[in-house]
């Protein structure tokens, strides 16, 4: 039988993709990204791929940050380090989906580019990693994380206030008490303000009876208000309007957008994204 790479030790071993130092974001490099994601198929079982490990370790509280990073914004950046500042985590992980709830089909970046400027933005971060689940839901992608953190570790999810609201929103599930069970059975949040919404607001949103049960795995963390407002789609109205989002962009993304065209010229990038997706 061939050994599958799926145990936190062995995924800790193996090398992340090879990024050519000169041209880091050439299509070589992205179609390497996208050969270690292949076989994350959305219909299977939740499933998860380590494609960076944190060189610090996991540790026993790992913390993971999802999303589309479509693009990778430095509010997300914000958001990671006040979760290992504030959060007590050893490690984050950022987590980027095969299939995003609410958002299907419309990406701009391929999800191999994205992984791309993730691992290009963690690189020099001890504490911090990427990984990508092939699941959209919270309790599905815990369930495809959890196998692969060390044994008593526990995993934090780092959101802003608008995604647990989302968490405790019954359309979401078919049984919403059975999936939230599971769900903080197997993690916890940490949330950071959003907009206007603070502290006070999360307080109201956990008093609710039908939240009462799940308050004690959900946490509040402080984030600087210049980035509470800031968001992926903000960024991507204002590059595909021809408009300055410098001040929204990680320098990951801003330096992929310089050499991919992606968000700003729809059609040198078309080709792209067809050799990496075949479409």
């Amino acid at each position: 039988m061939t050994h599958r790479p799926d145990s936190a030790a062995d995924l800790a071993r193996a090398p992340a993709p090879r990024v050519p130092a000169r041209e880091p974001y050439a299509l070589d490099a992205a179609r390497a990204v996208a050969a270690r994601l292949g076989d994350l198929d959305p219909a299977a079982p939740p499933r998860a791929r380590l494609l960076r490990p944190p060189p610090a370790g996991l540790g026993t509280r790992v913390g993971a940050l999802p999303g589309s990073f479509d693009p990778l914004t430095s509010a997300h950046a914000a958001l990671a380090a006040a979760a290992l500042r504030h959060g007590g985590l050893h490690s984050l992980l950022y987590l980027l989906s095969v299939y995003t709830v609410d958002k299907v089909a419309r990406d701009h970046a391929a999800l191999p580019d994205r992984a791309l400027v993730l691992l290009h933005h963690v690189a020099r971060r001890r504490r911090q990693g990427v990984i990508v689940v092939n699941r959209g839901l919270y309790v599905e992608e815990a369930e495809a994380v959890a196998p692969l953190l060390p044994a008593g570790a526990e995993l934090w999810f780092v959101v802003g206030f608008d995604k647990i609201v989302q968490v405790f929103d019954p359309r979401y599930y078919a049984d919403r008490e059975a999936a939230l069970r599971r769900l903080f059975s197997l993690a916890g949040f940490l949330v950071a303000p959003r907009a206007a919404a603070g502290r006070a607001d999360l307080a109201a949103l956990l008093d609710r009876p039908e939240n009462r049960p799940y308050r004690p795995r959900v946490r509040p963390i402080p984030l600087a208000p210049a980035y509470r407002d800031d968001s992926a789609t903000e960024a991507r109205a204002l590059l595909t309007a021809g408009r300055d989002a410098s001040a929204l962009l990680a320098p990951a993304a801003a330096a992929f957008m310089a050499a991919t065209g992606c968000y700003r010229d729809d059609a040198a990038y078309a080709a792209r994204r067809r050799a990496l997706l075949g479409s």
